[in-house]
């Protein structure tokens, strides 16, 4: 991702956000100003090789838009490196288990963490945390961006998509994307229950199937 280019789109947007009435005053949504060195260091030290996070956090300590859809937030990097003293969770129990790193969080009490294994970025929804552990029994964290330079690329999306007043627009966390997400995971877990289902869609002829027929 070209860090610049984001910058550009990103602080545009801010701008023509600030232009518009909405029959309320906002608040600041802003970019931050760049981490301190000393915590550039230490997320290099901690995790080495990642100069993704490194390249944003050398150019903006997290970002705040507590306007767009309900509120977007990314922990400047002081709070990230200091997830564990916080409470945050640093791994998902149950479903999908692995180790996390929080980084940051929407207006309803939603998380969004890198799941360290693969670097995708997951939105955890509001659930229970124990020991540092994160509740996914019941599936209810879910995939958002491949990687943290897409997270960011989706953000100046749905920023974009406010700004524009895009009432169609899956925003993170709103049940749109919820709903996207299931139909995915359904499609991908349950093939000829999908496929079945297309076939009505052709033919008009209700398909019959087993549901719990293996394949």
């Amino acid at each position: 991702m070209d860090m610049i280019l984001w910058e550009q789109r990103v602080s545009s947007l801010l701008y023509q956000l600030t232009e518009q009435k909405h029959g309320h005053p906002f608040g600041a949504n802003v970019l931050r100003d760049a981490a301190s060195p000393t915590q550039l260091t230490e997320l290099r030290r901690r995790l080495p090789g990642r100069e993704d996070l490194a390249d944003f956090y050398g150019r903006h300590d997290g970002l705040s838009w507590p306007d767009v859809w309900n509120g977007y937030f990314l922990h400047g990097l002081h709070l990230v490196l200091a997830a564990d003293k916080r409470g945050e969770p640093n791994a998902v129990l149950g479903v999908d288990a692995g180790a996390i790193l929080v980084l940051g969080s929407d207006g309803g009490g939603g998380r969004f963490a890198e799941r360290l294994d693969s670097r995708e970025i997951a939105y955890m929804p509001p659930g229970l945390v124990r020991q540092g552990g994160y509740d996914n029994s019941d599936r209810r964290t879910r995939i958002v961006s491949s990687d943290f330079g897409a997270f960011l690329e989706r953000l100046a999306d749905d920023l974009d998509a406010f700004v524009r007043d895009d009432r169609s627009w899956a925003f993170h966390g709103s049940p749109a994307a919820q709903l996207v997400q299931t139909s995915l995971e359904d499609a991908i877990l349950q093939p000829r229950i999908a496929l079945e289902s297309f076939k009505e869609i052709l033919d008009g002829t209700p398909q019959p199937v087993a549901m719990n027929e293996e394949f």
